[in-house]
C-alpha cells in the first residue's frame, strides 16, 4: 500500500503547469541559465513545499511581463563578476528565498547603474561597487521568519479562489507545514 501524498503536494502538482515551465525556460535564457529544469524538478518531492520557488512562479504566474522582468534582472545580475557565489540562493528549497533573490537582483541592477565595478562578493556583504570614487558594500537583508510560508499558503489558497491573510503574534509558534514524519506520528 502506497503512502498518502500530503495535501500540499497534491495541490502544488495540480497547479504547476510543467509544460508552461518548459516553455518559459525556452523563451527566457537568463532564467533557464540560472534555473535549469533539473534544478527546478529536484524539489518536486521535497517537503514542505513540493516545488522549487522558481518552478512555482514559472508554472503558475499568468502575467508574462513579470516573468520578462525577472529574466531581465537575472540577465543583469548574472553578468556581474562572482555571480556563482549566489548558487546557494538559486538552489534553495525555501519559498521565501524568491523574494531575497529579487531584492538582491534589484539592488545589483541599481548599483551597476549608479556605480562602477559592481560585483557579487564571495563572502561578507552581498554586493560591492565604487560610487563617487568610494567603495560601497551592500548586504541585502530580507526578513524571513514565517514570511515565505505565509506567501506559499496565500498563493496556493488563491488558486482555490480563497482570500487569506495571516497574522502571527510573538506568543505563537512560527507556523509550519507538517512533514511526513510529523503527520505519521
Amino acid at each position: 500500500m502506497s503512502p498518502i501524498e500530503p495535501a500540499q503536494k497534491r495541490l502544488v502538482d495540480s497547479f504547476i503547469s510543467w509544460d508552461l515551465v518548459s516553455r518559459r525556460l525556452d523563451r527566457y535564457p537568463a532564467i533557464r541559465s540560472a534555473f535549469p529544469l533539473d534544478v527546478l524538478s529536484r524539489r518536486r518531492e521535497s517537503e514542505p513545499y513540493f516545488c522549487h520557488y522558481m518552478a512555482w512562479r514559472l508554472g503558475t504566474w499568468t502575467n508574462e511581463s513579470l516573468v520578462s522582468r525577472l529574466d531581465d534582472l537575472l540577465e543583469h545580475g548574472s553578468a556581474l563578476p562572482n555571480w556563482s557565489s549566489e548558487r546557494g540562493l538559486l538552489e534553495s528549497a525555501e519559498f521565501g528565498d524568491f523574494w531575497s533573490l529579487v531584492w538582491q537582483l534589484q539592488v545589483a541592477e541599481y548599483l551597476a547603474a549608479v556605480g562602477e565595478d559592481a560585483q557579487w562578493n564571495a563572502s561578507g556583504p552581498d554586493l560591492s561597487a565604487k560610487v563617487d570614487e568610494r567603495p560601497l558594500f551592500v548586504e541585502c537583508y530580507s526578513y524571513h521568519k514565517s514570511f515565505g510560508l505565509e506567501l506559499f499558503l496565500e498563493e496556493v489558497l488563491s488558486h482555490l479562489g480563497l482570500t487569506c491573510t495571516f497574522s502571527v503574534t510573538s506568543s505563537c509558534r512560527s507556523p509550519s507545514l507538517l512533514t511526513t514524519s510529523v503527520r505519521s506520528s
